[in-house]
């Protein structure tokens, strides 16, 4: 009987755990930012689908990993950056040589109510020599609705998570930056993006309970 408890009990884990995940699709359109073309020649690549500059219709920009990650990494503050799991060639990117801020957003169907994890990889590459005497450096942002939500400062990177209820049902998701750099050089990184529903409890529970009274009656017939 023990035993027969024991395998009901890895089951309905098994079983609420599948439930959860059958919800966790990615609403982000590229969030991983592979569908982009290598541009020969040019310092970025070109998104082609999902983002787009605001305002604007532009596509965004995509940076290869392969092209630019070991720069990043070695002098432009990322340090460990190319020891991220899941990095695929490209990654989406913000950059100016101005003053000034630029965003790339997509707006994303949502439920009002409705709870959201918003998830990914944001960096803000910068020299240490131009980041050490300049006071108003730059400042890499992840946006929801306008509102900067996961913050990053130059010459360094992290992998955020962020959960929020939609207001609305459209939701802008955009990343850019929210203050410039008085040098007029900037460049976020940004990959790995994931938008997913998160589950009401009560459903994965819902269901699992329904599987383990099935799995139940099965072992008593």
């Amino acid at each position: 009987m023990k035993q027969t408890n024991k395998y009901i009990g890895i089951s309905l884990a098994v079983t609420l755990a599948a439930a959860s995940s059958a919800t966790a699709q990615n609403l982000l359109v590229n969030g991983d930012f592979e569908d982009s073309t290598d541009v020969s020649g040019s310092w970025f690549e070109v998104i082609n689908s999902g983002w787009k500059l605001d305002p604007g219709t532009t596509d965004g920009r995509a940076m290869s990993w392969t092209g630019r990650g070991t720069q990043l990494q070695n002098n432009e503050g990322l340090t460990g950056i190319l020891s991220v799991p899941g990095l695929g060639q490209f990654a989406g990117m913000s950059v100016s040589f101005s003053p000034a801020t630029e965003e790339y957003y997509q707006m994303v169907p949502t439920v009002i109510g409705q709870e959201y994890s918003l998830s990914g990889l944001i960096g803000n590459a910068e020299s240490a020599a131009k980041v050490t005497p300049q006071p108003n450096t730059a400042v890499a942002a992840i946006f929801v609705d306008g509102v900067a939500v996961v913050t990053e400062e130059e010459a360094d990177w992290h992998i955020f998570s962020y959960n929020f209820k939609a207001a609305n049902t459209s939701t802008k998701i955009s990343y850019g930056f929210t203050q410039a750099d008085g040098t007029g050089s900037q460049d976020m990184i940004v990959d790995n993006m994931s938008l997913t529903a998160v589950p009401e409890p009560s459903s994965a529970l819902l269901l699992g309970l329904g599987s383990l009274g099935l799995m139940v009656r099965r072992k008593r017939a």
